[in-house]
């Protein structure tokens, strides 16, 4: 259960309207083994992939300067509820800022501390279909638990042996929320996931495979000098995905450019294998020049040879309210985000794209035909967005 390693968890949340994959020219095939497993091929048009679908943005939070509740810091999470209202984390601030629809904003919930309804650290959060926000807190060591109207209710104690840059957990159908950990086990650890019910009490444990310490990763460079060291990882090498549907399956890739995805249950038997003939995006001379420029500075000489001669095919999973598989793919385009869209049984749905830069460590949300994400700027500034997918035009 690689899942564990990588932290990638998402919650399902929203989906697009239908479409026919003949007529964007797709074509799909579908065979099944002897033991009821589906293997779907997506086949891309000849003359190139055509868009199903724009996102037209309609509501945009964020400034660039300012004291207001929307300037961002550091933003490490975005949930929506029943009504409609975004709920933005804050890890700079640690606040939850709720604001209405239209981006009006509504309210702040929470500070920096260790107190009741308090944060230090907290780096992610997820929201269930009783829209009670769950905040991850690994500093206080506890999850602690929202209502975008009457605020703080109530948090419950964690044992937190490791968290990352964002957390993703995800809530099942029965509310128990699922966290990455490691967990002690004969003197060592080993990656798993955690269970915790909606009182916080812990329900189950998911254990992958024993921590090795001494593994090296062949998609990383490390380093040593007289003062210290490090690892980073190769330019452009592809990176596994992972995530947990709200019915305890598996959708996840293998670290390769291979437009390749399975779904699997939690023993790790495949119910369904999707793959999609989508061209790769080669590295250019001059990005990676540029990579490795950047690693030289920091680590010195390396294997320049690893650099892979393609760009990472795949970018980031996350589902939909209706079950939708949502993919983001690499197109080449900088200024874009292109997600290609596939029903739970894997066949090909349709494309969409929306004209910014999609922040991935926050999964976007969709519902129905709306679009919410954190989308940066030139500047890199962080804004929260609601879009609305309409029918791309064709040619």
């Amino acid at each position: 259960m690689r899942v564990i390693r990588a932290s990638i968890i998402a919650v399902v949340v929203g989906s697009a309207g239908c479409s026919d994959a003949a007529s964007n020219g797709w074509t799909v095939s579908e065979q099944k083994s002897s033991g009821g497993v589906s293997h779907v091929v997506n086949v891309p048009p000849a003359d190139g992939i055509r868009p199903t679908w724009k996102v037209e943005p309609e509501v945009r939070i964020g400034e660039i300067e300012g004291t207001g509740p929307d300037v961002f810091g550091q933003v490490r999470g975005l949930v929506i509820d029943a009504q409609g209202r975004m709920i933005v984390l804050d890890a700079a601030a640690q606040e939850l800022r709720v604001f209405a629809p239209d981006g009006r904003h509504l309210r702040t919930m929470g500070k920096k501390g260790a107190g009741p309804g308090e944060f230090s650290g907290a780096n992610g959060m997820v929201i269930g279909h009783d829209d009670v926000v769950r905040v991850n807190d690994p500093q206080n060591k506890r999850i602690s638990l929202f209502s975008a109207d009457s605020g703080f209710v109530t948090s419950f104690a964690i044992d937190v042996r490791s968290y990352g840059w964002v957390w993703r957990a995800m809530i099942d159908t029965a509310l128990v929320t699922w966290e990455s950990t490691l967990i002690a086990r004969d003197s060592s650890y080993i990656y798993g996931l955690k269970g915790y019910d909606a009182q916080g009490r812990w329900t189950d444990t998911i254990l992958d495979e024993p921590l090795d310490m001494n593994r090296t990763n062949p998609g990383s460079y490390s380093w040593r000098t007289a003062t210290g060291g490090g690892v980073m990882s190769v330019p452009f090498w592809p990176t596994r995905h992972e995530l947990m549907d709200s019915k305890r399956f598996y959708w996840s890739t293998e670290a390769t450019n291979e437009y390749r995805i399975t779904r699997t249950t939690l023993q790790r038997d495949t119910v369904l294998i999707l793959e999609a003939k989508r061209p790769l995006v080669a590295v250019s001379a001059h990005e990676r020049d540029s990579a490795i420029a950047a690693v030289r500075k920091s680590a010195g000489q390396q294997d320049w040879s690893l650099i892979p001669e393609y760009k990472p095919l795949i970018r980031q999973l996350f589902l939909s309210d209706e079950g939708d598989l949502w993919v983001s793919v690499e197109t080449g385009d900088a200024a874009s985000t292109t997600y290609d869209v596939f029903g739970g049984d894997g066949r090909y749905k349709g494309t969409a794209v929306i004209n910014a830069r999609v922040e991935r460590w926050v999964s976007p949300i969709v519902r129905s035909h709306t679009f919410w994400a954190i989308v940066r700027d030139d500047l890199d500034v962080a804004y929260v967005i609601r879009g609305r997918l309409t029918p791309a035009e064709q040619n």
